[in-house]
């Protein structure tokens, strides 16, 4: 029988080095990165944050088995813990606690997107972006990369996919990502890519166009193809997505260019919120083929 990885912080943490003088070390070395890894990903975005989440969770946390021995670390203890400590360690060390985790979760799809730091704007206007790969269905964050701009972003996916285990996900990144380059480097790590396609690839968004426009006329008559519906309720609102999946890709002048490309998917929603309506769709390509048609799935806003 196979022995699951162990998940325990400590054990995938061990490399990191304590950076504080011993002779005021008040919090041990555990606590600090136990509270600081389950914070983050509760949602914790500051020092601050950090503090309040142990403070509201100390007897969750002692139940886990941490000390505790002075209570729970202040913001400024977080803040001098993780100012001094070496970054390249402790994110070697996350990589490979974030990577079993996903593999004990059994995570399939991955999302890639580029945010900007808040507060992070300089006196020339350049703001801080972090590239972040995270699991919307598990509120999980695996990694990120920091960038000085959002054009850098396209340099920074392939470095943030290298740091991850990402072998038989999907990963979807929105319209930026959507690279000859990314989609092979997806590929090269074992999973498949779901590439939305706008205005920076013209002529593949047109010949998409084209291939749905032709489908649609022939009534699919002829068309390989999957339809998904989705109903969405909650919050005061509705929304209905249909999924259009057409694996016909004669059409596509660069289909080449496109690294083992499997398939062009139209999403269109429909939301009904406060009397008023509204509709957008959006185009992708993918590497992974589907399944099933025609399928009616409920669900709730923010599944």
């Amino acid at each position: 029988m196979t022995v699951p990885e162990r998940l325990d912080i400590l054990h995938h943490f061990a490399a990191v080095t304590d950076p504080r003088d011993p002779r005021f070390v008040t919090h041990l070395l555990g606590d600090l990165l136990t509270i600081a890894l389950c914070a983050t990903l509760s949602g914790a975005k500051s020092f601050e944050d950090l503090a309040a989440f142990g403070r509201s969770k100390e007897t969750w946390l002692r139940s886990l088995g941490l000390l505790l021995p002075h209570g729970i670390p202040s913001h400024d203890t977080f803040r001098d813990f993780f100012r001094h400590l070496a970054p390249a360690v402790f994110q070697d060390c996350f990589t490979a606690w974030i990577n079993v985790v996903c593999a004990r979760l059994g995570v399939q799809h991955v999302q890639i997107d580029g945010k900007a730091l808040r507060g992070s704007r300089g006196l020339d206007g350049t703001c801080l972006y972090l590239v972040s790969a995270w699991v919307g269905a598990n509120s999980l964050t695996l990694g990120q990369v920091a960038v000085e701009d959002k054009s850098n972003e396209i340099t920074a996916i392939p470095k943030l996919l290298k740091l991850l285990e990402l072998q038989g996900a999907l990963v979807s990144i929105d319209a930026l990502g959507c690279q000859k380059d990314i989609a092979q480097a997806i590929r090269d790590t074992g999973a498949d890519y779901l590439l939305q396609v706008k205005g920076n690839q013209p002529v593949l968004e047109a010949d998409i166009n084209a291939s749905i426009d032709a489908a649609l006329e022939a009534d699919f008559v002829g068309v390989e193809h999957d339809v998904w519906v989705r109903e969405l309720r909650g919050h005061g609102r509705e929304e209905e997505q249909v999924c259009l999946v057409l694996y016909d890709l004669e059409r596509l002048s660069t289909r080449a260019d496109w690294v083992d490309l499997q398939a062009i998917v139209r999403v269109s929603r429909t939301t009904w919120e406060g009397g008023k309506e509204t509709f957008e769709v959006a185009h992708y390509i993918c590497s992974r083929r589907g399944s099933g048609t025609g399928q009616r799935h409920p669900g709730t806003l923010g599944d």
